[in-house]
């Protein structure tokens, strides 16, 4: 298991620093702590969102049509498959 923090140096506040053992408290392993900076100044949720949209959109070849109840009839009209 793992987790990642990404903060400001002004934003990591005794709070935050008390809540990461929380994440690892039924482990039995050590725990590895690593603090480094990112190239990136910011870390842009909306950004990363728009970038998976892409993704999928560019990647989606037959859209769900919405009156398909059956994942079967929908395999067999994407395979143009009579049985």
């Amino acid at each position: 298991m793992g987790a990642t923090f990404v903060v400001n140096p002004n934003e990591m506040d005794e709070q935050l620093l008390r809540k990461m053992p929380d994440f690892f408290k039924d482990k039995k392993q050590p725990v590895t702590v690593k603090l480094t900076t990112s190239g990136r100044e910011n870390f842009d949720q909306q950004e990363f969102w728009r970038g998976m949209e892409e993704a999928r959109n560019s990647m989606e070849k037959n859209p769900v049509p919405p009156n398909i109840g059956d994942l079967d009839d929908l395999i067999d009209s994407m395979n143009d498959v009579e049985l």
